[in-house]
């Protein structure tokens, strides 16, 4: 299943990006929660680098297909890094359904984890048609300090809240 992921994630990887970027991505131990800045479109145009890892949103019907995918982003911003999670969804959603995007910074020194979603301030609002993409604000953490694990995650759900698609980066950091 790991090799089957890496794969898809390398074709994704490239179909979305001119360039390759790299797999992993490490910040610096905040002593505060993360400064949240406004949302970037996607990862692309930043560079190599930029794009630290991605993969499908996939229906969860027992054959699951593609709707749309997920990234985890990183550019440099004064010194700084700005993370952020970009979704895309390959049609609009239908009545009653909406999607988000999340990201999750994840502390393994001390367990704390902070989640930033599209629909948070500073963030590009969920996903209703007929818009078919959102980011996440943006995650600013100096480039010294204790690894982070950042992962972004990419939800369509029905208007009662029950999930129908789901994808989400392996832990990137």
């Amino acid at each position: 299943m790991t090799k089957l992921r890496l794969l898809l994630t390398a074709i994704l990887l490239t179909a979305l990006t001119a360039s390759a970027g790299g797999s992993t991505a490490t910040a610096a131990r905040p002593s505060a929660p993360p400064t949240v800045a406004a949302a970037d479109p996607n990862c692309a145009g930043y560079g190599t680098g930029a794009l630290l890892a991605a993969a499908y949103i996939k229906t969860l019907e027992s054959t699951p297909r593609a709707i749309g995918a997920v990234q985890m982003c990183r550019r440099p911003v004064n010194g700084k890094y700005l993370y952020y999670g970009w979704v895309i969804l390959y049609q609009q959603l239908g009545t009653g359904e909406h999607g988000n995007g999340l990201v999750r910074l994840y502390n393994p020194n001390d367990g704390r984890e902070y989640t930033f979603a599209c629909s948070d301030p500073n963030g590009t609002g969920a996903i209703i048609a007929p818009k078919t993409r959102c980011t996440t604000p943006g995650l600013s953490q100096s480039a010294s300090g204790a690894p982070y694990v950042f992962n972004a995650e990419g939800y369509v759900y029905k208007s009662n809240g029950v999930i129908i698609a789901s994808g989400g980066t392996t832990g990137a950091g």
